[in-house]
């Protein structure tokens, strides 16, 4: 057990200048030398899964050799206790990134380009240094390719003259489905596909139902696309409807922004059932929550609710309110 412990802890570099402490500098650094950035949000005194994630990984000489030609290394501490917040140069700005990035466990491990775009999110993995960098480079590939595809796209539309355009648009309308989840990459592809609002005004084509649905399912759709989705589909044939629904209703906060989405939501349940999950699991739920709440509708809340439960089967909270309402009488 001894020779093991000295093995271990003759493996582990000293901390040194690897990690910067400062993340607007590390972003400045990796544009400097055209490298990535590692950001570990951590709880340096009181997360039990950061210090073993640091321990076991993000000390290792194999670990920080592996890292070095990619990326800028950052760590960005939320402690708890006095002595450890005395360390931290700006823990305003650490706080200020956690709520940016929706930090909401910890580690958090974040990949992103040197302009702040995230493309791989991970956290602890068990297995030491070399399986680690194994699980880096596969959400590298997955993550980082696609959005550089993206942002090339969108460069190349930005600059091309009026006859090009379709071709280009087209382009963006079969990249945007092939993503991964989250990836920002689609943020650049979206005027491409706004583009058919143009090609194809009144989808007398075909084309713009597609790239209408990708636009309002991003949660990015301007009021104009919203109406556009209503006017085009007012019985949700094509399914541009409900995500038009969906697109209004993702950012109801205020208590008559969800009445009114209370209303709409119910209105499309009746004229039949959700089409896609991505708007079922979003609708379902907070339009049982909002009916009872906004329209005192308990008959459309528990019908909602009842549709809602199996989208929910990983949110406890949520499960536990849809089947309140489903008790009320």
């Amino acid at each position: 057990m001894l020779s093991l412990l000295l093995t271990i802890t003759a493996s582990v570099a000293s901390p040194g200048d690897a990690w910067t402490q400062d993340f607007d500098q590390g972003l400045e650094l990796a544009r400097e030398s055209k490298r990535d950035v590692l950001v570990d949000f951590t709880g340096s005194d009181w997360c039990s899964w950061c210090k073993r994630l640091k321990l076991e990984v993000f000390r290792q000489e194999a670990f920080l050799a592996g890292v070095a030609d990619d990326y800028v290394l950052v760590m960005v501490d939320l402690p708890r206790s006095h002595a450890a917040l005395d360390q931290v140069p700006n823990i305003e700005r650490n706080r200020e990134l956690s709520k940016q990035y929706q930090v909401q466990s910890f580690p958090t491990i974040l990949l992103m380009t040197a302009e702040g775009e995230v493309y791989g999110r991970t956290g602890y993995q068990e297995g030491g240094a070399v399986p680690y960098l194994e699980h880096l480079a596969e959400l590298r590939e997955m993550g980082r390719e696609p959005l550089l595809a993206a942002k090339a796209l969108g460069r190349e539309f930005a600059a091309a003259n009026e006859e090009s355009k379709p071709a280009l648009a087209a382009r963006a309308l079969a990249l945007y489905p092939t993503l991964p989840k989250g990836n920002p990459g689609g943020e650049h592809l979206l005027p491409l596909l706004a583009h058919y609002l143009v090609l194809d005004p009144k989808n007398e084509k075909g084309e713009l139902a597609p790239a209408l649905k990708l636009l309002l399912g991003s949660t990015k759709a301007t009021p104009e696309q919203i109406a556009l989705g209503r006017e085009l589909d007012p019985k949700n044939e094509l399914g541009l409807l409900e995500y038009a629904v969906f697109a209004k209703a993702f950012w109801a906060g205020k208590p008559e922004e969800q009445r009114v989405a209370a209303q709409e939501i119910v209105a499309l349940h009746a004229l039949g059932p959700i089409r896609e999950r991505k708007v079922a699991k979003v609708l379902y739920p907070y339009g049982a929550m909002w009916a009872v709440t906004h329209l005192q509708d308990l008959d459309a809340a528990k019908e909602l609710a009842r549709l809602g439960l199996p989208y929910v089967k990983k949110q406890r909270g949520m499960q536990m309110q849809l089947q309140a309402i489903l008790r009320k009488r």
